[in-house]
């Protein structure tokens, strides 16, 4: 029984190696290392001696770690015996990877991610958390569900505020807990035509281009990422783009 930070072990001792021996001591040794042995490792006695078998529960281990295990017995000449080598990795939170940003418009973007390992336990959720403050998690911040287990995901976020900012990390739960992947940040775009920034496009913003085309301080401050053919320069197109738009055309 392996768990995040214990293990059930033990052993048989099935032979006691000659008349009038006994078997004075026995349990196990582990180790992160190969080749566990009294005095190499940390070895967990038995509170029993003798023939037959022998569990032991130890805890206090390292979640997602590799561990080696012998079984050994202690006779009464004190000679040593050990059983063969066994292996076991004690169990973690998931393993994920955020996606980069995709699709990125004034309202929207493609977020995601890859678990990439589920930690010896089965995921049973995953997804993303975003939000407009740094380190979003799953107590504090917006999260999708996008389906279980290992492998790629994406969601696609609609709904955001116009040139803000969002934080974005990707999710994998287990029985253990939730792993999560490093935090990625975006910018939502500004409308097209919004060279003001206040989230319309309007009469205001044809002034302003046409200000800023004839060499005029418009007095505010003036956002070219809003230019239309996405150049980041302000032209007569824009003007005509920003009027057809007031007018509805």
């Amino acid at each position: 029984s392996v768990a995040k930070t214990s293990v059930t072990l033990g052993g048989n001792v099935t032979s006691i190696g000659g008349a009038n021996i006994t078997i004075t001591e026995r349990g196990v040794c582990y180790s992160t290392q190969t080749d566990p042995a009294v005095g190499q490792g940390t070895c967990t006695k038995d509170n029993t001696t003798g023939l037959g078998e022998f569990t032991l529960d130890i805890t206090q281990l390292t979640e997602d770690t590799t561990y080696y295990v012998k079984a050994y017995a202690i006779s009464s000449l004190n000679a040593r015996a050990y059983g063969e080598q066994v292996v076991f990795t004690t169990t973690g939170v998931p393993t994920v990877t955020t996606a980069a940003i995709e699709n990125l418009t004034s309202a929207s973007a493609t977020v995601g991610g890859e678990v990439t390992a589920n930690g010896g336990l089965d995921v049973t959720a995953r997804g993303v958390c975003w939000s407009n403050t740094p380190d979003p998690l799953i107590d504090t911040a917006t999260c999708t569900t996008d389906g279980t287990g290992i492998g790629v995901f994406t969601h696609s976020l609609t709904g955001l505020t116009y040139h803000t900012s969002y934080y974005v990390k990707a999710y994998a739960t287990n029985e253990n807990g939730t792993g999560y992947g490093a935090e990625v940040s975006f910018v939502t775009t500004l409308l097209p035509g919004d060279v003001d920034g206040d989230g319309d496009v309007d009469l205001t913003d044809a002034i302003i281009v046409l200000q800023v085309l004839t060499g005029t301080d418009p007095g505010v401050p003036v956002y070219v990422e809003a230019a239309t053919n996405g150049d980041g320069k302000l032209g007569v197109e824009d003007v005509i783009f920003i009027l057809r738009k007031v007018l509805g055309l």
